[in-house]
């Protein structure tokens, strides 16, 4: 019998922003809420699951196991592909990608991960994936991103795409973030000018996600009542 998890509709989730800004700290929150997660971490970032490198060792404990929290840390670039096949094999899962731009560019995506971004529906997988700039994307990608945690962002070059994407009130705010915040979008009710369709968040490591206040003349889409908490 087809699970009750597979028939809802997954998520795309991103996370850009500069080194250090938080991503990593939100892609761990969404490990941790997850039952069943499995991770790239080429930069050996999580400790909380466990931890291969093997493929076979990989895919057995996937197939014998009904929850998991795999931290894959690859050794070739090979690797990738492999994660992506295992992860298409073990269906109904969270999949988070740190450092995507190691893996596929603007221009070019391996057919593996294309096929968790186009279709991962089918198969249950919520993606999640971390990234410096909108430029290291691919279209496939933004295209089909269903919400974004953008942390700050210095380079005009990387704020000119933050405007393009989502208008200059947003790019100011994003240019003026701290370490650990974020502004959050739900990028469909965004492009349907739906109210509160983007929030200013703090990431509190160990707790969760609250709303934090817009600087003063850009509440629009401030609740009213202050800092809250959110769930995973």
């Amino acid at each position: 019998m087809e699970s009750v998890r597979r028939k809802r509709e997954n998520r795309i989730i991103g996370l850009i922003g500069v080194k250090g800004a938080g991503k990593t700290v939100r892609a761990k929150q969404l490990f941790r809420a997850s039952q069943r997660a499995f991770v790239i971490d080429p930069l050996a970032e999580y400790e909380q699951g466990y931890i291969v490198s093997a493929h076979g060792d990989t895919l057995d404990y996937l197939c014998e196991t009904e929850k998991f929290r795999v931290i894959y840390r690859p050794l070739e670039p090979g690797d990738f592909v492999f994660a992506c096949e295992t992860v298409r094999r073990a269906k109904d899962c969270t999949f988070i990608v740190e450092e995507l731009g190691r893996y596929c560019d603007n221009n070019s995506i391996p057919d593996e991960f294309d096929d968790i971004v186009a279709r991962g529906r089918h198969y249950g997988v919520n993606l999640v994936y971390t990234v410096q700039r909108f430029q290291m994307i691919h279209k496939n990608v933004t295209s089909l991103t269903d919400e974004y945690y953008v942390f700050r962002q210095c380079e005009p070059v990387d704020l000119e795409q933050v405007e393009k994407r989502f208008g200059d009130a947003v790019a100011r705010i994003v240019r003026d973030l701290d370490d650990l915040e974020a502004v959050h979008i739900r990028v469909k009710e965004f492009r349907a000018h739906v109210p509160k369709s983007y929030r200013v968040v703090s990431i509190i490591p160990g707790s969760g996600v609250f709303h934090h206040q817009l600087p003063a003349g850009r509440d629009d889409y401030n609740n009213g009542s202050g800092s809250r908490r959110l769930s995973c």
